[in-house]
C-alpha cells in the first residue's frame, strides 16, 4: 500500500471521528453549567452586545475564547445550542488529534482510533461543559502533534500553538511556552548544533509574537493597561492563587459530571504513564530506536509541563483538561509492548486490545448517554434558546423568570456567583462580576459590588446562600437594604430579595 493511500485512510478515518464525536456530543442535554460555563457564555454575550471585556465584563481568563465565542454567538446565534455545537466540534477536533498524533509516533490504525475515542468516552465527561480549558486541551495536543511530526517550519507552528494557548489561557501558554524552548534547547545539548537551535528558538518567538502582540495592542486599545493586568497578571497570582487550593487528583465536585466515582480516582494515576513511557528506553537496550526516544521524551516532557500548568488547581476536572497527553503516551506504551511480543501472541494481541478498548468505549458513551439524559430531562425554552435541567432547577428558573418578568426588571444580581440565571432570564447583570467572593476577589471589587446596587438602585439580589455567611459584606449590605422575597427549592438553596425603595 502506497503512503500517498495510507495518508488518504487516515484522513477519512480521522474525519470520521470528528464527524462521529461531534453528532455524539451535540446530541447529549445542553444542560448549561450554572457557575464556570454560564459565566464563559454570558461574558461572551456581553462582548457581542458591545461591552468591553476587563473593564465592563470582569474576568481573570486572557480573551481568546470569549472573542471567538461572540464572534460564533454573532454568526449563528446566542443560544445554547450554538455554544454546545462549537464545544462539540472541539471535541471532534482533539479526538482527531489524539489519533494523528498517534499515528505519527508509530502507533498502527487498530489502536490509535481507539485509543482516540477513549478521550469522548472517559475523558470529556469529567467536565461536560463548554470552556477555556478544553481549547488549551486542543492547543496542547496540536503542539504534542507538531513537535513529534519532525517535518516543515515546526517551530514557527509550535511557537503559534504556544501563542494561542497564551490568547486563551495565559497562565497554561506561559508554562508551554518556556518549556518547548527549554526542549529546543536540549536538543542544542543533544546535537551540539548551534546555528541549528538559533534559528528554531527564532522561529519559535516568531510564532508567539504573532498572536500575543496582536493580542496585546488590542486589549490596550480597548480595555486599558490597569485593567488587563489587574485581571490577568495580578489577581490570578494573588487572589486565585491563596484562595484556590487543593491536592492532586481531588474529587471536590463528583457530583457534577457523568462519569463513576471509581473512575475519577484513576486520573491522578496518570503520571504514571509518563514514568512507564520513560522506562521503556531503557528496556529497549540495544534495540533502540532513535525517532521512539524522541517521541517518547518529547511527550513525556509536554506531559510533565501539562502537570505544571495545572499546578495551581490539580483537582480530576483539570487533570482531565491536560489526559489527552497521557492517552497518546498510553496507546504508544501499548504499541510498543505488543510490538515486543512473539510473533503468534503479537497477532492475537493486536485485535484484542482493538476490540477490548472499542467495547469499553461503547458500553461507556452508552451510560454516559443515559446518565446525562436522566439527570436533565426538563426542557425549558429560555432567552438563551432550549436548556436542559433538572425538574428543581427548571422549576426555581421558571419561578424567577416570572417575578422578574412581573416586575419589569432589566437588571439584577446574583451573589456570589449563579451567572446561568442571567442567560435563562435574559435579564443583565447590575454589575462586572460574574463570580465573586470574599477572599477569591480584592475588597474593592467587593465595596464596588455595594456601591452598585446603592447606586443603580438594583431592585433584586439573589443570593446563593449555600455558599455565602453571616459576616459577609455582600450579605449584609443586602440584608440591611434589601427584603426577603422567596425562597427557591434547589440544593443551591437560592434567596431571593427586593430592594425596599422600589416598590
Amino acid at each position: 500500500m502506497s503512503s500517498a493511500t495510507v495518508r488518504r485512510s487516515d484522513i477519512l478515518l480521522a474525519g470520521m471521528l470528528i464527524a462521529g464525536t461531534t453528532l455524539y456530543l451535540c446530541g447529549l442535554p445542553r444542560n448549561l453549567g450554572a457557575s464556570d460555563e454560564g459565566a464563559y457564555l454570558y461574558e461572551s454575550k456581553m462582548l457581542l452586545e458591545g461591552r468591553v471585556l476587563y473593564r465592563d465584563v470582569f474576568e481573570i481568563v486572557a480573551p481568546g475564547f470569549y472573542y471567538v465565542t461572540a464572534a460564533l454567538f454573532w454568526l449563528f446565534g446566542a443560544t445554547m445550542a450554538t455554544a454546545r455545537t462549537e464545544t462539540a466540534v472541539l471535541h471532534g477536533l482533539i479526538v482527531a488529534g489524539i489519533y494523528a498524533t498517534c499515528r505519527v509516533v508509530g502507533v498502527r490504525r487498530t489502536f490509535a482510533a481507539p485509543f482516540a475515542l477513549v478521550y469522548p468516552a472517559f475523558i470529556q465527561p469529567a467536565w461536560p461543559y463548554a470552556s477555556p480549558h478544553w481549547v488549551s486541551t486542543g492547543l496542547s495536543v496540536a503542539l504534542a502533534l507538531i513537535l513529534v511530526r519532525r517535518r516543515g517550519n515546526r517551530a514557527l507552528l509550535a511557537g503559534v500553538s504556544a501563542g494561542l494557548l497564551i490568547a486563551v489561557q495565559q497562565h497554561k501558554g506561559v508554562v508551554f511556552t518556556g518549556g518547548v524552548a527549554l526542549l529546543f534547547l536540549i536538543d542544542h545539548w543533544v546535537t551540539g548544533d548551534r546555528a541549528l537551535v538559533s534559528a528554531r528558538l527564532a522561529r519559535f518567538v516568531l510564532g508567539v509574537m504573532l498572536i500575543v502582540v496582536p493580542v496585546t495592542i488590542m486589549l490596550m486599545l480597548t480595555t486599558g493597561p490597569v485593567p488587563a493586568i489587574q485581571a490577568l497578571v495580578t489577581q490570578p497570582l494573588t487572589n486565585y492563587r491563596t484562595f484556590n487550593r487543593t491536592i492532586w487528583g481531588s474529587i471536590a465536585f463528583a457530583d457534577i459530571q457523568v462519569l463513576p466515582s471509581a473512575y475519577l480516582h484513576l486520573f491522578r494515576d496518570l503520571p504514571l504513564i509518563t514514568v512507564l513511557a520513560v522506562a521503556t528506553l531503557f528496556v529497549d537496550g540495544r534495540r533502540r530506536s532513535v525517532p521512539r526516544i524522541h517521541n517518547v521524551l518529547t511527550l513525556s516532557c509536554l506531559s510533565v509541563l501539562a502537570m505544571l500548568s495545572i499546578a495551581n488547581y490539580p483537582d480530576f476536572i483539570h487533570i482531565a483538561f491536560i489526559a489527552p497527553l497521557f492517552l497518546i503516551l498510553l496507546a504508544e506504551l501499548v504499541e510498543w509492548l505488543v510490538g515486543r511480543a512473539p510473533g503468534l501472541m503479537r497477532r492475537l494481541a493486536s485485535p484484542a486490545v482493538c476490540l477490548a478498548v472499542l467495547v469499553a468505549v461503547l458500553i461507556q458513551l452508552r451510560a454516559n448517554w443515559a446518565e446525562a439524559w436522566s439527570r436533565f430531562p426538563v426542557t425549558l425554552d429560555t432567552a438563551f434558546g432550549r436548556i436542559d435541567l433538572g425538574a428543581a432547577d427548571a422549576a426555581a428558573a421558571v419561578q424567577l423568570r416570572e417575578r422578574l418578568g412581573a416586575a419589569r426588571a432589566a437588571e439584577f444580581f446574583i451573589y456570589p456567583g449563579y451567572p446561568a440565571l442571567y442567560l435563562i432570564t435574559g435579564v443583565r447583570n447590575a454589575t462586572p462580576y460574574q463570580l465573586i467572593l470574599p477572599g477569591y476577589s480584592p475588597k474593592a471589587q467587593l465595596d464596588d459590588v455595594i456601591a452598585i446596587l446603592d447606586r443603580r438602585r438594583v431592585p433584586y439580589v439573589l443570593l446563593v446562600s449555600v455558599l455565602t455567611r453571616t459576616d459577609d459584606p455582600v450579605v449584609a449590605s443586602v440584608t440591611r437594604a434589601y427584603d426577603y422575597v422567596a425562597d427557591f427549592d434547589t440544593s443551591a438553596r437560592l434567596v431571593l430579595y427586593r430592594r425596599r425603595d422600589t416598590r
